[in-house]
């Protein structure tokens, strides 16, 4: 009797189907509100990319790990689309605060029904925040982005769809100090996959560095009384540690990520 109790989801798309979605990626840049207990998710921008790098088969059996997920549905058919799941970095004991945070999906053709669900159980969630979204409206932000940036493949090891991709973003490096960014970041990637488990998949990986100059070379440091004007907005005493680093731009991010 308790699989008959369940209630009842609506019905996923064809596992193969190309048909609902286009070139592309939609990205979905959100608010993230807690206040006295209560949750909620503020839609600040629906934003075109020009590539989806993801999965592009059975893009209705994304995995549910972490805390919320991301569903898709079809408008007139109330099929299931398109799932994953994420997390957020808000602190889950705090009655009151608000962070930023981005999920994207492949670019659909049709309008859609985005909901953010968080998790109740194991195997149960309920929904936060829905929207409704037509793709072709002027509202989706398709301009050119506005942050000049450098990609250079550090590892290259197959299609995106069929690998990990990783993006390496540098804050506080200005425009002469790209040659120092290019060898920070092939360091890093040497760390990563220099160790367990990293080391034996490395070639189930893509890894690129994306550079975009700062302003000022160095991040903020309040401890140090240093205050720097740079593209992420980087900072040191993120969430009260003093050793904690954190960028203040999540969109600045997501940006220079997308290219």
């Amino acid at each position: 009797l308790i699989p008959a109790c369940r209630p009842t989801e609506p019905a996923k798309n064809s596992p193969d189907s190309t048909r609902d979605f286009a070139e592309g990626a939609l990205r979905l840049d959100w608010r993230q509100w807690r206040r006295n207990g209560a949750e909620d998710f503020t839609l600040e921008r629906l934003r075109f990319e020009r590539t989806w790098p993801g999965r592009r088969k059975r893009l209705a059996d994304g995995l549910d790990w972490g805390d919320y997920r991301l569903s898709v549905y079809d408008v007139n058919r109330d099929a299931l689309l398109f799932r994953q799941g994420f997390d957020t970095s808000l602190d889950p004991a705090a009655r009151s605060a608000t962070t930023q945070l981005t999920v994207r999906f492949p670019m659909p053709q049709r309008p859609v029904r985005a909901e953010v669900e968080k998790r109740r159980s194991e195997s149960a969630f309920h929904v936060l925040s829905s929207i409704t979204i037509d793709p072709n409206v002027d509202s989706v932000d398709r301009s050119a982005g506005a942050i000049a940036t450098r990609v250079d493949a550090i590892l290259a090891s197959g299609e995106p769809d069929t690998k990990v991709d990783l993006a390496i973003l540098g804050d506080g490096y200005v425009e002469a100090e790209y040659p120092k960014f290019a060898d920070d970041a092939a360091r890093a990637a040497g760390y990563l996959f220099s160790i367990d488990p990293f080391r034996k998949r490395k070639r189930d990986f893509n890894v690129s560095s994306v550079f975009a100059p700062s302003t000022s070379s160095g991040v903020t440091d309040v401890y140090l009384g240093l205050k720097k004007d740079t593209v992420f907005h980087c900072a040191y005493h993120s969430g009260g540690s003093e050793r904690s680093l954190a960028d203040g731009n999540n969109h600045a991010v997501r940006e220079v990520a997308s290219a």
